[in-house]
């Protein structure tokens, strides 16, 4: 039969996050005599900042701090001044791996919220003649990203009159941190009318250099 393990959560607090793990315990075992480790994570956003992602690390230590368990989750952010309740769970704990001392057992938690920055790179012409190529500047933000440079163009029309505009920007991480997210998004008009807007996204590691390419098509 299934019972629940229930662990001392109170030492395992995170308070320069505003976070508090509100409920620590194991649920088994299953045929396997396997369990489920449990964690229930509330967070508060104490800053001035929205934040727009969050990316959660669990490990849980046994009663001879040994590791027996991790977890890695990605997160909604969380506004300022707003809270959220998160639950990460550890599949597969062997059963004989929590015979300990359970006041002793302990999860560590490490937390990573971003804020989003924005900037404009400006507002450049699309070619009129296929293949000719408008070149985006390099800049440096905040020193944070360091814009290498850029193209844009468009190609010549499909078969159904259709045309397809690209834009590339090769983008390096400068900052001592990862960048989980970095968006390149590009507003394509005609006439001072939005035909439509899109971009992609990619994470960054220290010294990361990446494309960001951008490609839509529009009737012409």
């Amino acid at each position: 039969m299934s019972s629940p393990l229930n662990f001392d959560t109170s030492i395992f607090q995170l308070p320069f996050f505003g976070a508090e793990i509100e409920e620590f315990s194991a649920e088994g075992p299953d045929e396997y005599g396997d369990y489920t480790v449990s964690l229930k994570i509330s967070i508060e956003n104490q800053t001035k900042n929205d934040w727009s992602s969050l990316e959660l690390c669990a490990v849980v230590l046994n009663d001879a701090g040994q590791q027996i368990g991790e977890s890695n989750s990605k997160e909604e952010g969380i506004a300022s001044g707003d809270s959220s309740e998160l639950e990460l769970s550890i599949w597969r704990v062997a059963g004989a791996l929590l015979n300990g001392d359970r006041q002793k057992y302990q999860a560590l938690v490490k937390v990573m919220a971003t804020s989003p920055k924005e900037r404009e790179l400006g507002s450049y012409s699309v070619p009129l003649e296929a293949y000719e190529i408008t070149s985006l500047p390099g800049l440096e933000i905040e020193n944070q990203l360091l814009v290498i440079g850029g193209s844009i163009w468009r190609a010549e029309p499909d078969s159904e009159g259709d045309i397809n505009i690209y834009a590339k920007l090769s983008v390096q991480n400068i900052s001592n941190n990862r960048m989980p997210r970095v968006q390149f998004v590009a507003n394509v008009s005609k006439d001072s009318e939005e035909l439509f807007d899109a971009g992609s996204t990619e994470e960054l590691k220290l010294g990361d250099i990446s494309l960001l390419l951008y490609c839509q098509g529009y009737s012409g």
